[in-house]
């Protein structure tokens, strides 16, 4: 298994870097700012956003919403700075909580069934379901890191471990190794059952 936490530190110094950078060439053009453009700069805030995480748990992020669902709720209110009540539910009312069983339903679309980092961007999940476990923990998401771009590292995914309170955790694995992983119920790829695909968020596919 490569050293994670350096995969993380290299990303994160690139992502600075790379932002840094963006923050200039769009101030003096903001006004051709296009929607492709916005897309752009609320996955790089993502991914900042997720890679601090992996490092400390923000203040902000409500310690009783620390769980799988709860981290991907938390990272698109930073990425966008839109309205807290920004989920749909099943009644298809626009919530600030919905489960990971509602985000993936009426918020997420399926674009792949499998792995395809061509295919894959920023804050794109890979989708788990696993019926035999109780309702409330047979959904499982994690969040797709892409390396900014020119930037040589590896894909990531970055997942809260679900364990309330202390043991919370957030954690990142390269998708290399997510998918030869020993814990076969998480390998991300056609033969696991539990693996459902990657999905999208519906915004960001209009």
């Amino acid at each position: 298994m490569r050293n994670i936490k350096a995969v993380v530190l290299a990303v994160t110094l690139s992502c600075f870097s790379v932002g840094a950078s963006g923050a200039d060439s769009t101030s003096s053009h903001q006004f051709r700012e296009s929607r492709a453009d916005r897309v752009g700069f609320a996955r790089h805030r993502l991914l900042e956003t997720a890679l601090k995480q992996s490092v400390e748990m923000s203040g902000y992020w409500d310690p009783a919403q620390r769980d799988c669902a709860g981290l991907v709720r938390f990272l698109y209110r930073q990425a966008v700075l839109g309205p807290v009540e920004m989920w749909f539910d099943r009644t298809h009312q626009l919530r600030a909580f919905v489960s990971a069983s509602e985000l993936v339903a009426f918020n997420f679309k399926k674009i792949s069934e499998k792995v395809e980092p061509a295919k894959m961007e920023t804050g794109d999940l890979l989708v788990y379901y696993r019926p035999e476990r109780r309702p409330e923990d047979s959904w499982h998401v994690m969040v797709v890191l892409k390396p900014p771009s020119g930037v040589r590292q590896e894909w990531l995914a970055i997942y809260h471990n679900g364990v309330q309170g202390p043991g919370g955790q957030v954690r990142v694995v390269s998708l290399k190794d997510l998918s030869s992983t020993v814990h076969s119920e998480w390998r991300p790829t056609s033969e696991n059952l539990s693996f459902k695909g990657v999905y999208r968020w519906n915004e960001w596919i209009r």
